[in-house]
């Protein structure tokens, strides 16, 4: 009966720990396939950006990204150079789960602001190494969930401006973070936001991950970060808006 109480005694308790702690098959179904570390130098990730250097395949959405400068004459696109990094891809089950980073750039040229302040070219006492440029960065992850592939905001979002001559201002600078859109996770459709104002020139924000929830990767979705400025020279003033998101669009 000793034998037989002990060998009883040590089933339970191996069973509790078998029980409590995550399977052996689990744990094997889980494999890293690939993982690198984010590239910091902003030079390397400008020169990417210019050179159109992607790693997000072929077959899956590409992020999207928009700006503009509103000045009184008129308002004009910008040009938005991107490059996305893919930073870990795990293998879980049967589903592969990326993340990456998605980096842009715009540069405001003088011309830009006097084309839209009076829809000419820049005169001549117009400093032709001025302007303005614009940079973000955001994590995100992608997974399949109900059979959708998924998008999720991750980690944080950064963005800075940078001005290349005194007689070009900033102000009124802010920024948006979210991710809105149709989703299987348990939102119907979800709607997540978090802004806020910049005092200096760059901002980093934290994203709220515990509380947000994926979005499915359609056209209805966005989720990225968004910065607006306005943006004064002498007695001319301009809107910028730089959409850094999946749709191209303002969140």
């Amino acid at each position: 009966m000793k034998k037989l109480s002990f060998s009883m005694l040590m089933f339970v308790l191996l069973g509790g720990i078998f029980f409590a702690s995550p399977s052996f098959a689990e744990q094997n179904d889980y494999k890293v396939l690939f993982e690198k570390e984010e590239i910091k130098d902003e030079e390397t990730l400008y020169k990417r950006a210019i050179q159109g250097i992607s790693d997000v395949n072929s077959n899956e959405k590409e992020i999207k990204n928009e700006a503009k400068l509103q000045g009184k004459s008129k308002s004009i696109p910008i040009n938005v150079h991107q490059t996305t990094e893919l930073l870990k891809r795990v293998k879980k089950g049967d589903e592969i789960i990326e993340t990456y980073k998605v980096h842009a750039f715009v540069d405001i040229s003088p011309e830009d602001m006097s084309i839209a302040a009076s829809g000419s070219k820049p005169k001549t006492d117009w400093d032709p190494s001025g302007g303005v440029k614009a940079s973000s960065n955001w994590y995100y992850t992608t997974s399949t969930i109900s059979g959708t592939t998924h998008i999720d905001q991750t980690g944080s979002a950064s963005g800075s401006w940078t001005v290349y001559d005194y007689g070009t201002t900033l102000s009124n600078k802010r920024y948006v973070l979210g991710q809105y859109g149709p989703s299987k996770a348990g939102c119907g459709t979800c709607n997540d936001t978090v802004n806020g104002n910049v005092s200096g020139y760059s901002f980093s924000k934290a994203v709220p991950t515990t509380s947000w929830v994926p979005v499915s990767a359609s056209t209805y979705t966005s989720i990225g970060v968004s910065m607006y400025a306005t943006v004064s020279k002498g007695s001319e003033s301009w809107n910028f808006s730089f959409y850094n998101n999946s749709n191209g669009s303002g969140l």
